[in-house]
């Protein structure tokens, strides 16, 4: 190793650094000018390139402070190392620093898997953290372009992170929505667990192809399960889906085979209209398996809708059955009562057009009364559609601009509800004349979605 100062210019930049090349942020800052009065107090890391060039190694961060303050020269220590010494260098520098992101880790981590065949244990000693630690990291590296998103711009944290990882592509876009589609706040880790269990993992658990070899071939491989061997209640039984999209394609062949092998009818266990092909609870009767209970009628079927997924039961649909006589129509309609329906149908739009023509007469008497310079009354229900078109976006981000205070409700499921709705109809209410127009603009203008530039640049 050999320390001396060499010139800026001599430098080139690394691509494997973990850190990115992203560093403009207050820490950044703060360093170009902590180095602009002290200089460089501690050395750059690097390694000889080609034709007399060094490659940065680690203090990528301070290279390029120093070429903002245009220095000739910096302190650095010069070693011979490998691409993988080197990729190794970089992580345990980085990770010594307290902003690096834990995705940039992450990827560091994977690189030395896939490039230097490290096992998980060796990475963990190398670095310093335990092999779950690590583990946590790799699975931050699946995920998509949106959760990154979400994940660098801080709207989810690295619980989040950690168990969306962890989904299929497909089921990631619905978890990710799920944890932001609140209106009043992101959802915590353990409600978003909850969730993951509730809307995706509680499908996926019911895979009955996984006990016959035969029904393993009928269904296929998975087409859209990521070929990971853990998931996040534990590891994955060969064979078995963790995406719901590819399951709801497998589980709709296993039935196509069920049904052709044992000749068996397609039922729902719920009452209502079924899909084409299922039959209603509402037309059938479950038939025991007591010699009183059965009828010259009965059919061997399949549940596939509702509870009880691929629950095997006999059931009657003969509507003229003596023994489940009238059983299967009871939730049917007569040929009067469809009549009845048809002509209450038609009453309805009817009344429903009269409604209108009143209503559209109504509007146009109104209008007539709206003259400039709008009266106190007329900016009064400017600023009430204003308020009703706003919603609930535009009621959040325009009440922290203002800074209103906003109070906490209680919810009966356990959760807070923040209401800004209420904070901003209190606003509405103590302004004048000239303040009311003022935020009847701002109301229109800032929807709480995207860009405000196109409203801003017509007022």
């Amino acid at each position: 190793m050999e320390l001396k100062n060499i010139k800026v210019k001599e430098i080139s930049e690394t691509k494997t650094n973990p850190r990115g090349d992203d560093f403009e942020d207050k820490n950044f800052d703060e360093l170009v000018e902590s180095i602009k009065e002290k200089g460089v107090l501690m050395p750059v890391l690097v390694r000889k390139g080609q034709k007399k060039t060094y490659e940065i190694i680690a203090g990528s961060r301070r290279l390029k402070a120093a070429k903002i303050l245009k220095f000739e020269e910096i302190p650095a220590k010069i070693v011979e190392m490998n691409d993988i010494e080197a990729r190794e260098a970089q992580i345990v520098e980085n990770l010594q620093r307290q902003d690096v992101h834990p995705l940039d880790e992450g990827e560091a981590y994977r690189k030395l898997i896939e490039e230097a065949k490290y096992e998980i244990s060796a990475v963990a000693v190398k670095v310093a953290k335990s092999e779950s630690y690590v583990k946590q990291r790799l699975f931050l590296t699946n995920l998509k372009e949106k959760t990154v998103k979400a994940y660098r711009a801080g709207k989810i944290n690295d619980g989040h992170a950690v168990l969306i990882a962890k989904l299929s592509s497909n089921d990631q876009k619905s978890a990710l929505l799920a944890t932001l589609g609140r209106w009043n706040e992101v959802m915590t880790v353990k409600e978003l667990k909850e969730w993951i269990e509730s809307n995706i993992y509680s499908e996926i658990a019911f895979q009955p192809w996984l006990k016959s070899k035969e029904a393993m071939e009928a269904v296929g491989e998975c087409t859209e399960c990521k070929p990971n061997s853990e998931s996040l209640f534990g590891p994955v039984k060969e064979g078995a889906c963790t995406d719901l999209k590819c399951w709801k394609n497998k589980i709709k062949k296993y039935f196509s085979w069920k049904v052709k092998m044992g000749k068996l009818k397609r039922i729902s266990s719920e009452y209502g209209q079924a899909p084409k092909g299922v039959i209603s609870l509402s037309d059938y009767v479950k038939v025991g398996r007591k010699k009183e209970d059965r009828c010259d009628s009965v059919l061997k079927a399949i549940v596939v809708e509702g509870s009880g997924l691929g629950k095997e039961i006999d059931i009657c649909i003969n509507p003229k059955c003596e023994k489940h006589k009238g059983a299967q129509a009871q939730y049917g309609l007569t040929a009067k009562e469809v009549k009845e329906r048809k002509e209450d149908r038609k009453k309805e739009i009817e009344n429903a057009k009269k409604a209108k023509v009143a209503m559209e007469k109504k509007l146009a008497d109104a209008l007539k009364k709206v003259k400039w310079p709008l009266s106190e009354k007329h900016l009064d229900a400017l600023l009430t559609l204003a308020l009703e078109l706003a919603g609930s976006n535009a009621y959040r981000t325009i009440a922290k601009r203002h800074e209103l205070e906003v109070e906490k409700e209680n919810q009966s499921w356990g959760g807070t509800c923040y209401r800004y709705d209420k904070a901003i109809e209190k606003m509405a209410k103590g302004l004048d004349k000239n303040e009311k127009i003022k935020f009847v603009f701002e109301l229109l203008i800032d929807t709480g979605y995207g860009s405000l530039l196109k409203g801003i640049e017509k007022i």
